[in-house]
């Protein structure tokens, strides 16, 4: 194991130029396409911009694949089955496919030694990465983007505790605190770290669009996976409440919520529009003239990261007051509720201002989130920490 040091902007070039331990290989545990699998991509960007020895490992098809494959990226893929799990009820075929995709994950990290350091991108692939990689002696690091049960985190922290993880990076703060809060050792909190996610790099350089808020239109956007944990199904009462607005859902529902997504399907209606998943979010708000994209998820949000991306886009973002919302809020400026009546309120008093006056708080998110939130900030963070495992 190698002993980390402190690494700063101004060493961090000269670190990098002198460093020999340049292997990595970046693990993802799922296909599908998400803030965590942006990330990732992005994590591997900013390491092969560096020169680093890369190996990036995921499941076979899925989005995941499509996009990193666009990123036209110089790096070695290595493939294993994906886990697809039975829909609604879980049934004993599914332990079947749990330990199938176990043997077919280790058959192939057992044949790519090469890579000394292993940062696992999720949890389901974990146990196995743990184990092989204190058989085989690598440095292996876990980057968190949930805020997992209270098992799930003493469980993290005894596997950093006892040398099995050598680090945590955690993708923001609220989610840093959480998993501190159940640890009892001091020195876990060095080992810790958040890399806060940052904006993707298509995002990173948009200019603010001067028309985005000069419509009459009142449309607003739902960005994401549809399921009840994301709480589109708000979009039903608001429609009611507010007689002028329209809403359009962005993104597929999950396959074990069928029943949450038919409501919505059966209240489809003129001002409700299920757009389906998109490739392009900056053209798909801009073609359908969103001036507002609405966050209303229902759980502990890890971080927000398509509040950040949707504030680039030059659209005015109202999120429920959640989890790493509330600490993204508290840095760009944008409003939170914690209720249904305050919502509506919200929604209202916006659209009820002048387009100038709505342009002047849209713009003043966009500001800010460029600056707390760069491509290039998320990049030296990530950098500085990888460097700091890579010296003697």
């Amino acid at each position: 194991m190698r002993k980390d040091i402190l690494v700063t902007r101004h060493n961090l070039s000269f670190i990098m130029s002198r460093n020999t331990h340049k292997s990595i290989l970046m693990i993802e545990h799922v296909n599908t396409y998400a803030g965590g699998q942006s990330q990732y991509i992005e994590m591997i960007e900013a390491l092969s911009s560096e020169g680093f020895d890369i190996g990036a490992m995921f499941p076979k098809g899925g989005k995941l694949s499509d996009r990193f494959f666009a990123a036209n990226l110089s790096v070695d893929v290595f493939h294993y089955f994906a886990l697809r799990l039975s829909t609604g009820t879980k049934n004993i075929l599914d332990v079947f496919r749990i330990l199938l995709n176990i043997f077919f994950f280790s058959f192939t990290i057992l044949n790519i030694r090469k890579y000394e350091i292993w940062h696992v991108n999720g949890g389901r692939v974990l146990l196995p990465a743990v184990f092989f990689g204190f058989i085989l002696r690598r440095d292996v690091i876990f980057h968190a983007h949930l805020n997992f049960s209270p098992f799930s985190k003493r469980f993290l922290l005894y596997l950093l505790e006892k040398g099995f993880l050598t680090k945590i990076f955690c993708c923001s703060d609220h989610i840093r605190s959480q998993l501190l809060s159940y640890s009892k050792n001091s020195e876990s909190r060095f080992k810790i770290t958040t890399i806060e996610n940052g904006l993707p790099i298509w995002a990173s350089n948009l200019r603010y669009d001067m028309s985005r808020q000069m419509s009459d239109q009142k449309n607003i956007a739902i960005i994401g996976t549809i399921s009840s944990n994301k709480g589109q199904i708000v979009s039903l009462d608001l429609l009611k409440a507010i007689s002028d607005i329209n809403i359009y859902l962005f993104g597929e529902p999950l396959d074990s919520e069928g029943a949450y997504f038919n409501n919505l399907l059966a209240a489809t209606q003129d001002r409700l529009h299920l757009m389906g998943y998109v490739d392009n979010i900056q053209a798909a708000l801009s073609e359908n003239s969103i001036s507002v994209v609405l966050v209303p998820t229902t759980i502990d949000e890890p971080f927000g990261l398509v509040a950040i991306e949707s504030i680039a886009c030059s659209c005015y973002v109202i999120t429920s007051s959640v989890g790493g919302l509330e600490d993204i809020s508290n840095k760009v400026g944008f409003p939170t509720y914690t209720n249904y009546i305050q919502l509506v309120q919200l929604i209202s008093d916006f659209f009820a201002l002048p387009s100038n006056q709505r342009q002047e708080k849209a713009q003043l998110l966009h500001l800010n989130v460029m600056s707390q939130y760069s491509y290039s900030k998320f990049k030296n963070n990530f950098l500085k920490e990888i460097a700091a495992m890579c010296v003697s």
